[in-house]
């Protein structure tokens, strides 16, 4: 990958898990905003079929056009014009792949600004006794009142026997953790770094002033403080105890421990007067993506699946020009046709007030100080 001379006078983005799903259908909806997107993912992204001359593309293709339900031109099917993006072959979930992802971004680019953390697989091991993904169409269907076809299920899904008379006890498989959370987490650390170089680079008028709107015509990030943007993918089952894909629950709650954390008014991220990064998250329910197999769609009740563009909907609350485009540690749940922002709970009396207060503020218990 050949370095530019220059730093991109427009924004650059990183989208995990980029090739499929919610990934691709971000990326498209970042390249209409002027966005230089990056897809990050195992796979590359599908390579479109030409369309028949009765059919040509429109011209603009809008977040209308492409999810409009009655458009035969599929989101997989949209070109991705090469002036634009970049594939990187990336496993989240390793840290050498990560920083090769980041390294070879900013060296293309000069300047990191979004990373959209969106890569995630379902349970490799299922604690139940299960073997993981062979069982997750039945698990679900039973827990959601599914019937019919391959989403029958028995009292524990497709779950295999205990194997008692085995002398050793299977490891864990956790590679549910390593890419849902792990992966963030080397994102998340990788950005800071590299958005902390964006300021750098502002201060010597190497990138572009911000334009009157806030927005990123000219290179700008939306407001002088702000270093970069992160969105986390969660889940709705991040919020939510579920009875099923117990390692994929477990990741996505840490996740939005994360956000909130990072994101918390007096977290480091948050507080720098000069170099800010907001972090936040969206919470999706059922999305028609590559994530669950196709026949759970086609037999789940009508009405259950969130469209797409109330997700990216979501997204936009949180770039800049979005309502919460200065705000960090929140976590959207997509439900339907709605985002809703989704307070934390209450503290349960004023001792834990109090207690939380020592975590926050450090008193009396010798920490202090900052990342930066």
């Amino acid at each position: 990958m050949e370095p530019i001379t220059s730093p991109s006078q427009y924004p650059v983005a990183i989208v995990t898990g980029a090739s499929s799903g919610l990934g691709l259908s971000l990326t498209h909806h970042l390249l209409r905003k002027n966005y230089h997107v990056v897809l990050a993912d195992i796979n590359p992204p599908p390579i479109p079929s030409p369309s028949p001359p009765s059919s040509p593309p429109p011209a603009i293709l809008t977040t209308t056009n492409y999810l409009n339900p009655n458009r035969n031109l599929s989101t997989s099917q949209l070109p991705l014009p090469p002036s634009r993006t970049t594939f990187i072959r990336t496993d989240v979930a390793s840290w050498d792949s990560q920083c090769s992802l980041f390294r070879q971004t900013y060296e293309k680019f000069g300047r990191i600004d979004f990373l959209a953390a969106n890569a995630g697989i379902l349970d490799t091991f299922d604690l139940s006794g299960g073997s993981g993904n062979s069982g997750v169409e039945s698990q679900v269907a039973g827990v959601f009142g599914v019937e019919g076809g391959e989403l029958e299920r028995d009292v524990l899904g497709t779950i295999r026997k205990e194997a008692e008379e085995e002398e050793e006890i299977p490891k864990p498989n956790m590679q549910t953790l390593e890419v849902n959370f792990v992966g963030v987490v080397y994102g998340v650390w990788l950005a800071r770094h590299y958005f902390l170089k964006n300021k750098k680079m502002k201060k010597e008028k190497k990138l572009g002033d911000i334009s009157s709107d806030g927005d990123f015509a000219n290179g700008g990030d939306g407001g002088d403080s702000v270093s970069g943007r992160i969105v986390i993918t969660s889940s709705q089952s991040g919020i939510y105890g579920i009875a099923v894909q117990s390692i994929y629950c477990a990741s996505k709650h840490a996740l939005v421990g994360l956000t909130r954390s990072l994101g918390h008014p007096k977290s480091p991220y948050t507080t720098h007067p000069t170099h800010k990064i907001l972090i936040n998250a969206i919470l999706p329910s059922f999305m028609q993506t590559n994530i669950l197999p196709p026949t759970f769609f086609e037999q789940l009740p009508k009405g259950y699946i969130t469209p797409m563009s109330t997700v990216l909907h979501a997204y936009d609350h949180f770039l800049p020009g979005g309502e919460k485009e200065y705000e960090a540690g929140l976590c959207a749940e997509c439900v339907g046709e709605e985002v809703v922002f989704r307070d934390q709970v209450e503290v349960a009396n004023e001792l834990a007030r109090a207690c939380l207060g020592v975590l926050v503020e450090g008193e009396g218990v010798g920490w202090g100080g900052g990342i930066w």
